[in-house]
Parts: structure tokens; sequence; C-alpha cells
């Protein structure tokens, strides 16, 4: 996680509510904190990062970084997983490269491939902000599913870009409504990512999975947004379908362990997390990761012997943490979370999750891999299974809708 902010403005630029908002932000960046100011086109440009290292930890690898020969400059937010991959894909350019980071990669892969390519070439998280100096334009980039956030205000020709609504607010120097139709959307259906809106009128959100560019010839703001990805909606079949997952799974594993950082699981106990951690000691035989664990007081919900089951596999103990007992530090707990978020708390589990990562952070762990997200993609939740049962009603496969709940 690191920190962007950016400006453009035809008139100078205030750096005053920039250097609050930088401050502010710096969280998010605690390692380093740099800022270029210069003009192009006759328009004042700012850029700021606010840095956690994970890849290179030396000052070379700071932002916003800077290419000597063209002048273009990125400033980026994430991690891209495969940049030993695409840094083959430089060789024939005879790059001269400064740092072993994946920014630097992705800094001399838009310069040489374009925005548009290496959007879908890259596989990571990310939101980045690009000046290409001989196109002329700023490229604004978030990955396929939105990991990394990057929201924008357009005011009177001037353009403000930050990771956080609360750092973008205080770079504006005004106090914004809240935006109505988000807060119902988000009461009435637990949904929050509909469309580039978010919870405060003004301010929107770039969309995930698209690419935005800003022509600085036009003398206008005008941002052109066109889409790198998108979820295919239409079945596939896959012969070798276990093979292609326990494949793409270990993978993807691997290349999340690269790091220069000590590296931290969640282990909850369940199917996910424990095949990560499994996958992760086949890669490191030493397994030298921290394990980080959730308990619970009440029998229901709690998952120690599994957890304990999988530390004797692992042969190593896990950090455990759980949430306070009583009521009055629940409800304060609450209250410091909401302050966190950009986007209204979804549940008690977000909770949970922050214990985990304040412990994380007593413990200099930088990098956490998670198990979140295996259930919505692997179809592991209840309300699955009626979905599924709609759609062979809707094929007609009357057989196996009825013998299907049997197994059940």
């Amino acid at each position: 996680m690191c920190g962007i902010i950016f400006q453009i403005s035809d008139n100078k630029i205030d750096t005053e509510n920039l250097a609050k908002a930088e401050t502010f932000q710096k969280h998010r960046g605690p390692d380093f904190m740099g800022s270029k100011n210069i003009i192009a086109e006759e328009k004042n440009l700012y850029f700021s990062h606010q840095r956690l290292s994970i890849l290179d930890l030396s000052s070379a690898a700071n932002q916003p970084m800077i290419d000597e020969e063209s002048g273009s400059i990125l400033i980026f937010n994430g991690e891209v997983y495969n940049y030993l991959e695409l840094k083959k894909d430089l060789s024939k350019f005879q790059i001269n490269f400064k740092t072993t980071s994946d920014t630097e990669v992705l800094l001399y892969y838009l310069i040489f491939f374009g925005p548009e390519l290496t959007c879908k070439k890259i596989n990571g998280m990310w939101s980045f902000i690009f000046y290409d100096v001989k196109k002329k334009k700023i490229f604004f980039s978030r990955d396929r599913c939105g990991e990394k956030p990057l929201y924008y205000y357009i005011h009177n020709n001037n353009l403000i870009v930050a990771s956080e609504l609360k750092t973008l607010a205080i770079a504006c120097g005004k106090k914004f409504n809240l935006n109505k139709k988000f807060i119902y959307n988000f009461l009435e259906q637990s949904l929050i990512d509909l469309n580039d809106d978010c919870i405060l009128n003004g301010i929107k959100q770039f969309k995930q999975g698209s690419l935005y560019s800003l022509d600085l010839k036009n003398d206008k703001i005008i941002l052109d947004e066109s889409l790198f990805w998108n979820l295919e909606d239409k079945e596939k079949d896959f012969p070798n379908l276990e093979n292609l997952i326990s494949d793409r799974f270990f993978e993807s594993v691997k290349i999340r362990l690269r790091s220069d950082v000590k590296i931290g699981i969640m282990l909850s106990g369940g199917l996910d997390s424990s095949t990560i951690a499994s996958v992760a000691k086949k890669i490191d035989k030493n397994f030298n990761f921290q394990l980080l664990s959730f308990i619970n007081n009440s029998k229901k919900y709690d998952e120690s012997k599994f957890i304990e089951l999988m530390e004797k596999h692992l042969n190593v103990k896990s950090l455990k943490v759980k949430l306070p007992d009583n009521v009055d530090q629940y409800f304060e707990l609450l209250k410091e979370v909401s302050k966190k978020l950009d986007v209204p708390l979804a549940g008690a589990s977000n909770l949970a999750h922050y214990y985990l990562m304040k412990e994380a952070r007593k413990n200099n762990l930088k990098v956490i891999l998670s198990g979140q997200g295996a259930d919505e993609s692997l179809c592991g939740y209840e309300k699955f299974l009626y979905i599924y049962l709609i759609n062979l009603l809707k094929k007609k496969n009357f057989l196996s809708f009825f013998i299907l709940p049997f197994y059940f």
C-alpha cells in the first residue's frame, strides 16, 4: 500500500493544501515521501508519492520515478507480481536498470510498449499515474478488479487525484456533501461499486479495469476512458479444470512471495487460507513467514482447533488476536475502523481484519497473503447453490435440479 496525490491546473499550484494532504496520507507510505512539480504544455503538474517499500528498499526505487532520457514520470501504488517476466520483454531495449524494483519495470514498460498493452500484460494490483512526455498525455489506471483505490475531482479546469477520499478533500481545501444515492444503494442492496460514484458528491473514482488519458494539448480537462479488461459473461468448458486451478493457484502464490521484506499469512483455519499457507510451505521449505489468526470466544465461530492443526502441519506458531469482549470497547473500535475506511463498513469481519493488521504492523509485517475472495470465485457460499439451481431450471435440466439438493 502506497499513496498517490496528483494535480494539474492552468494556474500556479498552491502546495499548502497538498502538503497537508501528503502528511495526512503518510500512513499509506511511511518509508518515504517525494514530490515533483513541473510545467508541461503551459500547465502546472504536481506528482506526489508516499512509499511503502516492498521491492528494492534503496532510495533509488523512491517515487516519483523519472526516466532521465525522456522525462516521463510515474507514481504507482500496488505491486506488479510478474515484473521479472516483464523485465525479460524489455531486454531488447538495452535498458540500464538502476533498481531491482517493479516500479522501474512498470515505468519502462509504459514507455516502450504503451499504457494500453501494459495494462493487459500486468499481473498484479495497482493504481498508477503516468506522464508520457512524447505523447504529451497523462494516463490513469486501476487494476482489473479495483483493489487499489484512486479518486478524482474536477473543478474550474483543475484536476486533483488521490488514493483516499479524505486526502482528496484536504487537497481540494473544501467540504463535500454526502451522496444520498450512494448511501441508499449501500443500505438497500449492500452495493458500493455500481459505477464511478462514491460517498461524497462531486468526487468520482476511476473505474476498475479501465485506462484513462488526458491530452495536455487540450485547453480543457477531458478524461478519455477505455476498457482494457472485462469479465466475460459466458460459460467456458475446461476439460482439466482441477489441474488448471491447481497450477494457477500455485503460480499465484509463488509470484506473490517475491518480496524484500518479511511476509505474513492470514490463517483462519478454513480451506482457503490453509491452502495458501500449505503452498507457501511447498515453495519455501523453511517457511520464513509469519502466521496471523483471529480467534473467537464463541464456540460457534471459533476455529482454533483447525488453526492448531495447521500450526502442527506447518510447524509454526500463529500470532493470535481477538475482538474485545466489552461492548463499549467494541463500539469504540467500530468508530475507529469507520474513520479509516472510505466506504461504509460492510460487516464485523472488517473489525477482525483491522485487529489482525494492527498486529501485523506491531511485528513489522508489510506484506500479507489472505484467502479473501476464495468463496466468491469458487462459489463457496450457500447462496450460490440457489443460483445454480435457477440456472438448471433455465436450461430445463430438471433431473439435476431435483437430484442435487439430496447431496447437501
